[in-house]
């Protein structure tokens, strides 16, 4: 017991000592200002860090209102933390890290609206013509993967990812190229089970608003 009163005498900090609420809180906040005082060259670290937190509760909450939520408590906890003006280092931190929340929130928000694109309402057959964007070979699957921009008043989305056999392409097929093909096309599917492989998200951040299988010939 003696050496633990030494060793917080000589470290600045004192035993917390629970005698009422109202005193309790007021040696918690002294024992934080007294940790922010010491760690203020390196608060600045935790600005990435209360924007992952933005950005995570983004992903993790499943709709608009929560989304929303999250971006006003955070404005509500940083407008409360600048009233209180003599509230020191504690209250100006709290503010810092609400605001940066709030706006790693609505930057992945932002970002997420910005990418964007038409997604194929239902499952269809379609004969369509377009542009490969991208070709993709997959020779452990014997596929070829084809990245295409349909071509306008086709009905379809702005970009397209079709599997083909490689036997099925024509020779010398490259990135930006005119294709003519016909596919079974389908939205980008949501993850099978809670915390699988979402593609539906992959896709939205892609620009891909549909996927599937095509069928031989391929014309060029």
């Amino acid at each position: 017991m003696a050496s633990s009163a030494a060793s917080a005498r000589s470290t600045g900090f004192r035993p917390l000592q629970i005698a009422g609420p109202r005193r309790f809180l007021g040696q918690l906040r002294e024992r934080i200002e007294t940790w922010l005082e010491a760690e203020r060259g390196q608060l600045a670290l935790w600005i990435p860090v209360m924007l992952g937190v933005g950005i995570v509760a983004w992903f993790a909450l499943p709709d608009a209102g929560r989304w929303t939520a999250v971006m006003l408590g955070g404005l509500g906890v940083g407008a409360a933390g600048t009233a209180l003006a003599n509230g020191g280092r504690t209250a100006r931190a709290v503010t810092v890290a609400a605001l940066l929340v709030a706006l790693g929130c609505a930057l992945v928000w932002w970002r997420a609206e910005r990418m964007a694109a038409p997604v194929l309402a239902r499952p269809a057959i379609v004969a369509f013509q377009g542009k490969v964007e991208r070709v993709e070979p997959l020779p452990a699957r014997g596929l070829v993967r084809l990245r295409i921009a349909p071509e306008a008043g086709s009905g379809l989305p702005g970009l397209a990812r079709v599997n083909l056999d490689a036997k099925d392409l024509p020779e010398g097929l490259t990135r930006g190229a005119a294709v003519k093909l016909r596919a079974r096309l389908m939205p980008p599917a949501p993850p099978a089970v809670p915390g699988a492989y979402d593609f539906e998200r992959v896709a939205w951040f892609d620009g891909l608003g549909a996927s599937g299988r095509g069928f031989a010939p391929v014309e060029v």
